[in-house]
């Protein structure tokens, strides 16, 4: 499995948000996790990327058990091994549609010929490529959106995570993000988990979980 988690909870003071999560997820797999405001998707999904971490419980991801890592050490893997896609693409406004696909390199340091090649290689697949130069204003919602796939792509990561990715998208649009994430996690070997309030998008997902109470399960 690519992803193991055995009994998370995640507590704030005395609120129990997550009761005892237990997922298995494989690559390849599409995940959809469901369930109504405030049941604590977001919360489950910055578990699962190393943004947050649980009170109790185990998460493995890739073989690892990330609770042996430091600091460095987990931001080193969420880096090379996690690609997030949010509900607003987070884009920097001063940088290019492709300098914006590179920053994940270049927090290493590691932006070089073949960098930049496979960057354009990525814009262009999510059907960017005459985008490449133009600033975020420039270009619309659903492009800033494949460009934020196309960052969230760029480290080869084993596990996709979005939450929400199509929320501020309509119609053609969305129904192209969802395609290319899809196809991404398909051609390239990758689990994808996706937060949803969307009925037409989870039911594209090869699973599905419902997250209610604090407890998931699965549909």
């Amino acid at each position: 499995m690519l992803l193991t988690t055995t009994n998370l909870t995640k507590s704030y003071h005395t609120l129990e948000i997550l009761k005892g999560i237990s997922l298995c997820v494989d690559r390849s797999d599409s995940v959809a996790i469901t369930g109504p405001s405030g049941s604590g998707k977001s919360t489950l999904l910055h578990i699962l990327g190393t943004l947050d971490t649980p009170t109790s419980g185990s998460l493995e991801i890739d073989g690892q058990d990330l609770s042996t890592l430091s600091e460095s050490g987990l931001s080193r893997f969420r880096n090379e091994t996690v690609g997030f896609v949010f509900q607003d693409a987070h884009l920097l406004p001063q940088f290019s549609v492709l300098e914006n696909v590179l920053l994940p390199v270049r927090a290493f340091g590691r932006v070089d010929a073949a960098a930049t090649e496979q960057a354009e290689s990525l814009i262009a697949s999510v059907g960017l490529a005459e985008r490449m130069t133009h600033l975020p204003g420039q270009i619309s919602g659903g492009e800033r959106q494949r460009t934020a796939i196309a960052r969230s792509l760029i480290m080869e990561p084993s596990l996709l995570l979005c939450d929400e990715p199509t929320g501020n998208l309509d119609g053609q649009i969305a129904d192209t993000v969802l395609e290319v994430l899809l196809s991404s996690a398909v051609s390239e070997d990758r689990a994808l988990i996706v937060i949803t309030h969307s009925e037409s998008l989870a039911a594209s997902m090869s699973r599905r979980f419902t997250l209610k109470d604090g407890l998931c399960s699965e549909v």
